[in-house]
């Protein structure tokens, strides 16, 4: 995911609290990863098997920007989902 924010401003325990909200997970279950480039995000779910797997999966792959612009409270340039 690439956001629209400031590397230096970005606060990545804001971040992995409301994604985990978004994806229905405890937020100790999410691991985020940041680069500059606007802020690109790498967030990694630990699952518990592979049905929740593939709800968070589906949930993941419905959002576009605006939808996850305001799940996050941030501005989403762009969104890739692993398989």
């Amino acid at each position: 995911m690439t956001l629209e924010a400031s590397f230096e401003d970005f606060d990545v325990s804001i971040f992995r609290a409301r994604f985990a909200l978004l994806v229905g997970v405890a937020a100790h279950r999410v691991r985020v990863n940041v680069a500059p480039g606007s802020v690109i995000v790498i967030s990694t779910v630990e699952t518990e098997d592979a049905s929740e797997l593939n709800t968070i999966s589906t949930t993941l792959r419905a959002l576009d920007r605006s939808s996850a612009s305001t799940a996050l409270q941030l501005d989403v340039e762009s969104i890739d989902v692993a398989a």
